[in-house]
């Protein structure tokens, strides 16, 4: 399921994120032109006041943009646990039927499925939060610079001033919006990076070798042997075990399930 999640979902994250990255490169840009452009034709304060009015805007956009974050990581992994139960299900469909599994594993992947909905409902109530906040950069702006004329010059802006400041905010607006949308993309960005980082620190974990044959003139008879407290992720499951295996004897081992058969299979084999 990871697997299946990783190829289809989280490698098309770069390549789809490029727009929202620039955008959010450009934005500093943007800010600067239009203050200078306001300042000349304007006034100083009155452009001071139009920009900082829309960056104050930009702090409660980020902390959407942090609990989208936050949600599209959770999303991810309940995505993950649905991929695995439902390719579980198809792939041994024939025991699930004789054992009369199905229900059992449909309500795990719709539990896993509720999850996901709960989070992408989440990511997606955030977005549009952010989404509202930005739109309102422009009319922030224009009373903002309204204000600042008032109390510097004691008259409100002239109709061609508004008019200027009008058109430059209506632009820096949607780079704010899009700041938004740039929220959204990098948190999904950096959820599927941080994932592809832990999947490729898999290959650096340290592997247990498997066991070496027995020297020459030691028991030869002796395939595989273990020894020792053995289990997953450092919960042991059997404590205590001493096994030989001989070449030529027939061994059963039977147990309950859970009771750690596969741990000493996996432990003979390194």
């Amino acid at each position: 399921g990871r697997l299946v999640a990783l190829a289809s979902t989280d490698s098309s994250r770069w390549p789809d994120s490029m727009p929202a990255l620039l955008n959010a490169v450009l934005l500093p840009f943007w800010l600067v032109f239009i203050l200078c452009t306001v300042a000349v034709w304007v006034g100083v304060a009155e452009a001071l006041a139009g920009v900082v009015a829309a960056c104050a805007l930009v702090l409660p956009v980020k902390r959407c943009g942090d609990a989208m974050r936050r949600a599209q990581k959770a999303k991810s992994e309940a995505a993950d646990a649905r991929l695995k139960r439902s390719r579980e299900l198809v792939s041994g469909i024939r025991a699930a039927k004789l054992m009369g599994w199905e229900a059992s594993f449909v309500d795990e992947i719709r539990g896993t499925r509720a999850v996901e909905e709960r989070r992408l409902r989440d990511f997606w109530m955030n977005f549009s939060a952010a989404t509202a906040i930005s739109s309102l950069a422009a009319v922030a702006s224009l009373l903002a610079s309204t204000a600042a004329s008032l109390l510097v010059r004691g008259r409100p802006l002239g109709l061609a001033d508004t008019f200027l400041a009008v058109s430059l905010y209506k632009i820096l607006a949607g780079h704010v919006m899009e700041a938004a949308n740039s929220a959204a993309t990098i948190a999904q960005l950096r959820v599927a990076f941080k994932r592809f980082d832990d999947f490729a620190a898999l290959a650096a974990e340290d592997v247990v070798a498997p066991p070496t044959p027995p020297p020459p003139g030691a028991d030869a008879d002796v395939l595989a042997a273990v020894s020792g407290d053995f289990g997953w992720d450092e919960h042991a499951v059997l404590r205590g075990c001493d096994v030989a295996l001989r070449r030529g004897s027939l061994t059963v081992v039977c147990g309950a399930v859970g009771a750690g058969k596969s741990t000493l299979l996996a432990a003979c084999l390194g």
